[in-house]
């Protein structure tokens, strides 16, 4: 059973999504108010997912717009299920690569790095973190001498392959500051 809009609502008589039901009710509560939440039917539109509000439930009340039932044909399943499939991989590569940026510019022991700033070690010294201590701040030991890790950047000289043209901007952009410390 498709989308069936009530005669009351703005889109009075019409029916929508017909075949194309994934689930329903889908159940959102509200994030201003706990009282009542939000009645969904998951669809499919021909490219991607979509949650339709159909209604609201309260506290021994509800207010419906349309009612919906699951009809989605085994061909619309599977475009559903290859379509949320590519996008939970996309979103874990994506995660991959802040996970994978945050691991090469943290700054441990072994680490090369550059002097950015400060009065200690001079600045544009590039040398390998010796050790890193947590007395104010995290501090690192470059060349015999102390100095916070604010101070320094981690050298990482390897692009990654996959970035899309606004990662690879900022991954390019970060190489310039280090070039120009």
């Amino acid at each position: 059973m498709a989308i069936r809009w009530n005669p009351d609502s703005a889109k009075a008589g019409q029916v929508e999504f017909e075949g194309a039901v994934l689930a329903y009710p889908v159940y959102h509560a509200s994030a201003f108010n706990c009282d009542y939440e939000s009645v969904y039917a998951t669809v499919w539109d021909g490219e991607k997912t979509l949650d339709i509000s159909v209604g609201t439930v309260s506290y021994g009340s509800s207010w419906w717009q349309g009612n919906a039932g699951v009809d989605a044909t085994p061909e619309v399943r599977a475009f559903a299920d290859a379509y949320l499939k590519a996008k939970k991989a996309k979103e874990y590569a994506h995660g991959q690569l802040i996970r994978d940026w945050q691991q090469a510019t943290t700054i441990h022991r072994g680490k090369r790095v550059v002097v950015r700033r400060g009065r200690k070690v001079p600045i544009g010294t590039v040398a390998e973190v010796e050790r890193t201590a947590t007395t104010y701040g995290l501090s690192v030991l470059l060349n015999g001498k102390w100095t916070s890790a604010d101070n320094v950047c981690v050298i990482v000289s390897a692009i990654p392959a996959g970035l899309t043209p606004d990662e690879l901007r900022a991954w390019k952009a970060h190489e310039y500051e280090l070039a120009q410390a």
